[in-house]
């Protein structure tokens, strides 16, 4: 039985997923650097939380992203996001989108 995500300890499973491919699978931890290596999981949640909060654009570039891709639906994920992220005129767009969803005929 797994933990909800309300009640598990710890930082999201993503960071602690990220952390712990840093160590190799058959090396076993003290509890010391378990401590060590909990501790480095939430002070690295809380500063992407903290990066995020003070970048609120994450957000809007996040949600365009989505938005395009449930709209074309590549049959390779990883790739159509390399392709989105990594495109010349991303600001151009996302600035674009932003306004758009802000004029007053798309909040009715």
């Amino acid at each position: 039985m797994t933990d909800s995500p309300s009640t598990a300890a710890g930082p999201p499973r993503a960071t602690g997923v990220l952390i712990a491919g840093m160590c190799p699978a058959d090396a076993p931890l003290t509890e010391g650097q378990k401590e060590e290596l909990q501790a480095k999981q939430v002070s690295m949640f809380l500063s992407n939380e903290r990066y995020i909060r003070a970048h609120p654009e994450l957000r809007h570039l996040i949600s365009v992203f989505v938005q395009r891709a449930l709209e074309d639906r590549p049959e390779d994920a990883v790739a159509y996001a390399g392709d989105f992220f990594t495109r010349d005129d991303l600001y151009a767009l996302v600035k674009a989108e932003r306004e758009a969803a802000l004029t007053p005929d798309a909040i009715n």
